[in-house]
């Protein structure tokens, strides 16, 4: 089973630890290897068998973290959870998941993510005000980080939802400038970039955001 879970062979492994599973050994710690393995295949399988398996990942996770506290491997479960709930878009679970990832395991390899995670998901709940002040704050932490352009845009996204005009230009206008090639942000943030461009007649700009979002998805409606 391990030896199809390490060379990608999620479903081979799946089919393998299930039936392990049913007939649990005498062992804790190896009984505990097949839970955590398990949930992982449904997770790393998720991508292609649909959001159910994504569903199923997060109940085990779930269990796992209740049934084996204070383990070092429950940084992978809190992420990996998070991550489910995202896909799933149940995005309070998914921020709680990444607040007690941060919480537990502040000093973890998914530190800068979880933490951009929860930015990302009051975003995406609607608490813009709560949104922007964690984003500053993790943009003085990981100024360089992968996520950094993403961060700019969504503070300028939150201040566009929070009707905050000046704010929201003056951090589209930094972010432009950093990153002008921004095409590859959110399809949502793009589309809120343009109409603020709009709403203050700053027409070339909206046309050029706007061509890239008709370039970039020509299938979207």
């Amino acid at each position: 089973a391990l030896k199809a879970f390490e060379s990608s062979n999620y479903q081979g492994a799946l089919e393998i630890l299930t039936a392990m599973e049913s007939s649990p050994s005498d062992e804790s710690h190896r009984n505990e290897h097949i839970f955590r393995c398990l949930a992982d295949c449904y997770y790393f399988l998720a991508s292609q068998k649909g959001n159910s398996y994504f569903l199923i990942a997060t109940e085990r996770y779930k269990k796992i973290l209740l049934e084996y506290p204070d383990r070092p491997e429950n940084a992978d479960g809190f992420y990996r959870m998070g991550k489910s709930f995202e896909n799933l878009k149940f995005y309070y679970e998914a921020l709680e998941a990444y607040r007690l990832l941060i919480a537990d395991f502040p000093d973890t390899i998914y530190a800068a993510e979880a933490s951009f995670k929860i930015g990302e998901m009051l975003h995406k709940i609607g608490r813009f005000d709560q949104a922007i002040d964690h984003l500053k704050s993790w943009q003085h932490l990981y100024p360089d980080d992968i996520h950094a352009k993403t961060a700019a845009f969504l503070i300028a996204d939150s201040y566009y939802q929070l009707r905050q005009a000046v704010n929201a230009e003056n951090r589209y206008r930094e972010a432009m400038k950093r990153w002008p090639d921004y095409g590859d942000i959110d399809l949502e943030l793009m589309m809120n970039m343009g109409m603020h461009h709009e709403q203050n007649q700053q027409y070339a700009d909206a046309a050029h955001v706007f061509s890239l979002v008709a370039s970039m998805y020509p299938d979207d409606a």
